[in-house]
C-alpha cells in the first residue's frame, strides 16, 4: 500500500496525521549527560524509548526548542495515518526516533518505519487489528516490538519490518506502549473493558525469541473474592527502569466495577483495599518479584487511576539527596517515593478537588469528584 507524504515549509496538521516540525536554527546535538544524578545516554535527535529514556524523563535537555521559539516551527512533512482504533481515533502513542528513522504504530496496530528527513515510508507491516491504546512500539538495536491486540506481542526486524516472532500472553495487548532495553521487552496489559475476571499483567519477554521471563498479575489471587464480578488494575504505560538497582516501577489503574453494580453498590463486591490497583509497584527486573508497593487510594469507587508513567530522578528532600520515583494519575496527586523502601517523601495535590473523602454514591445522588 502506498501513502502520500506532503512536504511543506509551513503548515498545519490534523489529528489523523503524523507530522514533523523543524526549523533550521533549532538543533539537537549528541551528548552524554549526568542528568539529575542518574546517568542517561542518548544520541540526539534520537528519541528511542516511549518517554525518551529508561527513566521516563520525557525531556531532551540539549534541544534549543522552547516556549520562546516553538511558534516559529514549520511543517516539513506529514504522513496520513491509515488505521483506526476501536475508541480513540487513529493514534495514541509516541513515535520512536532512532538512527534517522521514525517508528510509529497506529490504533489499527499497523507499524511504520518512516525516514526522519523526508517522511518517506521505508517499510510497513499491516496488522489491521483495532485496539484501544495507548499502544506503541518498543525498540532495540535489531527489532521493533509491538502489541497487536488479540493478546499477542510481535517482534519485527528493524531493517525490513518482517515478522521475527510472536508470543501470546495472558491479557489484552494494545493497551500500553512497550519498552525494550538490552535483551528484555517490558509489556503491560489492560482489562478488556473491565470484563469480569480480567486484570492487568506485567510481562518481561526475551527479546530474542519472545519467551516469557516472568509475569506479575496486578490483582490479588481470587479477584478480591468475586472473579465473576471484579476486574481492573490495568497497566497503561511503560515503566521507569532503574538499572543500577535492577528494579522497575509501574503504575496501575482502578479496580472495577465502579462505582458498583446492581446488588453490589460502591464496590461492595470487592471489599478491602483492592491490591494492587491504583498503586506504584516496584518489581525486581530479574524475577518480577514485588519489592514494595504504595497504594494512595485504596478501594477506589470513582475510576481515579494512579496510572501515569513513573519518573525516576533525584531530589533534595529534607536536606538529603535522595533517588525518588515520582507518580501521578487521575487521582490529582503527585507523590514521591523513596526507591529503596517505597516511603512516601511528599504528596502534593494538583487541580481542583471535591469530595475526596466520599466513600461512595447513594442511589439517585450525583457526586462530583
Amino acid at each position: 500500500m502506498k501513502y502520500s507524504v506532503n512536504r511543506k515549509s509551513v503548515g498545519v496538521f490534523g489529528a489523523a496525521g503524523l507530522a514533523l516540525l523543524l526549523a533550521a536554527s533549532l538543533t539537537l546535538t549528541p551528548v552524554v549527560t549526568e542528568a539529575d544524578g542518574l546517568r542517561q545516554e542518548n544520541t540526539r535527535p534520537d528519541w528511542p524509548m516511549p518517554n525518551f529514556n529508561e527513566h521516563n524523563t520525557r525531556n531532551a535537555p540539549e534541544s534549543t526548542i522552547d516556549s520562546s521559539n516553538v511558534n516559529t516551527l514549520g511543517e516539513v512533512w506529514a504522513f496520513e495515518i491509515p488505521g483506526m482504533g476501536n475508541a480513540y481515533g487513529g493514534a495514541a502513542s509516541n513515535p520512536l526516533i532512532a538512527d534517522g528513522t521514525v517508528y510509529f504504530q497506529d490504533l489499527g496496530s499497523n507499524v511504520f518505519a518512516i525516514d526522519l528527513e523526508t517522511g518517506e515510508v521505508q517499510w510497513e507491516h499491516m496488522f489491521d487489528t483495532p485496539v484501544t491504546g495507548p499502544n506503541g512500539p518498543g525498540l532495540n538495536q535489531e527489532r521493533v516490538f509491538v502489541g497487536i491486540g488479540q493478546d499477542t506481542v510481535v517482534a519485527l526486524d528493524r531493517a525490513t519490518g518482517e515478522e521475527v516472532w510472536r508470543t501470546v500472553v495472558d491479557g489484552p495487548t494494545g493497551y500500553s506502549q512497550l519498552a525494550a532495553l538490552d535483551n528484555t521487552v517490558y509489556l503491560g496489559t489492560g482489562t478488556r473493558a473491565y470484563t469480569p475476571g480480567v486484570s492487568g499483567f506485567i510481562y518481561a519477554l526475551n527479546a530474542d525469541d519472545g519467551s516469557v521471563k516472568w509475569q506479575f498479575q496486578t490483582v490479588e489471587e481470587g479477584f478480591w473474592g468475586a472473579p465473576e464480578i471484579n476486574s481492573g488494575a490495568g497497566v497503561w504505560y511503560p515503566p521507569a527502569l532503574d538499572l543500577e538497582r535492577g528494579v522497575g516501577y509501574w503504575g496501575t489503574g482502578n479496580p472495577a466495577p465502579f462505582a458498583g453494580i446492581v446488588g453490589w453498590p460502591n464496590g461492595s463486591s470487592r471489599p478491602g483495599p483492592n491490591l494492587y490497583a491504583n498503586s506504584t509497584l516496584a518489581l525486581d527486573l530479574e524475577a518480577g518479584e514485588l519489592q514494595w508497593y504504595d497504594q494512595p487510594n485504596p478501594h477506589d469507587v470513582f475510576d481515579l487511576d494512579f496510572q501515569s508513567p513513573r519518573i525516576l530522578t533525584t531530589a533534595t528532600v529534607n536536606g538529603s539527596e535522595r533517588t525518588i520515583v515520582v507518580a501521578s494519575g487521575k487521582l490529582g496527586r503527585v507523590i514521591a517515593n523513596d526507591v529503596e523502601t517505597g516511603e512516601q517523601l511528599w504528596d502534593t495535590e494538583v487541580g481542583e478537588h471535591q469530595n475526596d473523602d466520599a466513600a461512595g454514591v447513594n442511589p439517585g445522588e450525583t457526586l462530583t469528584v
